[in-house]
């Protein structure tokens, strides 16, 4: 009874073994054990941050009248950086200051100078500064598009000063009004720009 029953072990064995071996030789062999049959894809991510960085330059940063007088007859002479010399001897001057935004960023520039009393001095000084598009549509919202007087603290010049390359400049044109009875001597007064990143 022992023996039929070892010889029926075997049998089943020799069975399964044969079955096997039919299955893998003509089967999909790869199929049964889970080997890849099709490409296989994955992704991976590459990541980094740029950071915002507000920068101006002056690529323009001086405007010299060189020296002149109050003609006689009136009393007050008015020069701007656009060519305008009136009721005074000074040179003329066409090119204003011109602000260039050098980072990556949309900025609000405000701009800071003296008091036209503490420049030119004299009775009724006035001292201007007007903000116009050097490369197109570089100030969009420019809030100085006219001669706005200076008053020794931050002004806001443009809301939005664009930084793409075709539209990243502005000219700062001044205006000064000098009063006959002004202190003879150089004068001068720094501008400075200042941008805030939007």
């Amino acid at each position: 009874m022992k023996t039929i029953n070892v010889l029926m072990i075997i049998a089943v064995i020799a069975v399964v073994v044969a079955f096997a071996n039919l299955i893998f030789q003509f089967g999909d062999f790869r199929e049964l054990t889970g080997y890849a049959t099709g490409n296989a894809t994955d992704t991976g991510t590459a990541n980094l941050t740029i950071a915002s960085q507000a920068s101006l330059e002056f690529i323009t940063n001086v405007i010299n009248w060189g020296s002149g007088a109050v003609d006689e007859a009136p009393t007050s002479a008015t020069i701007d950086s656009e060519g305008t010399v009136t009721d005074g001897n000074w040179t003329a001057v066409s090119q204003g200051l011109t602000l260039r935004n050098d980072g990556n960023t949309n900025v609000t520039v405000y701009l800071t100078s003296s008091t036209a009393a503490n420049f030119i001095g004299g009775t009724g000084p006035t001292y201007k500064l007007k903000v116009t598009n050097n490369e197109s549509n570089s100030c969009v919202a420019n809030n100085m598009s006219s001669y706005t007087s200076t008053t020794g603290g931050q002004v806001l010049a443009c809301s939005n000063f664009g930084f793409i390359d075709a539209a990243d400049a502005i000219d700062v044109d001044v205006q000064l009004v000098i009063p006959e009875d002004a202190v003879p001597g150089a004068k001068s007064a720094v501008i400075t720009a200042t941008g805030t990143p939007i």
